[in-house]
């Protein structure tokens, strides 16, 4: 393969952590809005606690709404443990029972190829839907639903512009989120 660029990492336990908190921080469970923070349900029912002391609310409906909005709280923290979980198991299952967790990228201007111990994929750049930037690493998915992840600092300048220019050649969408 001429004009091959290859990224050789280890795959550790904090990169698939920190992988899994930007990939349902960012894409998954973004915290955009009211709505996603608890203090938009608890904030309220503290401010309803005059009602209740001047009798205007029952305390029996306080104690139902005040166990409501703990449930939502509740709810929605398993389920971002349950999303970072899941995100985490991800980067980590191809290398399930290795000692060595090393992964081998090879970017030519043919295609992608992954090579890890226990897997090997390849991938032409017309399969490339979508190319994701983060501060930490760069997410290639693919339009089949398999993806690449790679450690930004690993991305050489000639290594970005390759795989920008063949993303906008396979008409991937380019994504860049400095923080």
């Amino acid at each position: 393969m001429p004009d091959t660029h290859t990224v050789e990492f280890e795959v550790t336990d904090e990169l698939a952590d920190r992988y899994a908190r930007t990939v349902v921080d960012r894409v998954i469970l973004p915290r955009t809005g009211l709505l996603s923070r608890p203090a938009f349900l608890i904030v309220p029912l503290l401010l309803m606690v005059p009602l209740v002391v001047f009798g205007w609310l029952p305390p029996a409906m306080f104690a139902m709404l005040a166990l409501l909005a703990a449930g939502f709280v509740v709810v929605g923290m398993m389920r971002r443990s349950v999303c970072l979980s899941e995100a985490r198991s991800s980067v980590l299952a191809p290398f399930e029972g290795q000692l060595h967790r090393r992964m081998r990228v090879d970017f030519s201007e043919d295609g992608i190829r992954m090579e890890a111990p226990a897997i090997q994929s390849t991938a032409t750049w017309n399969e490339l839907g979508e190319v994701l930037l983060w501060p930490d690493f760069w997410l290639l998915r693919l339009r089949a639903g398999g993806q690449f992840v790679v450690p930004a600092a690993a991305i050489t300048p000639e290594l970005g512009d390759l795989i920008r220019r063949k993303a906008a050649a396979a008409g991937a969408e380019v994504r860049e989120d400095v923080g």
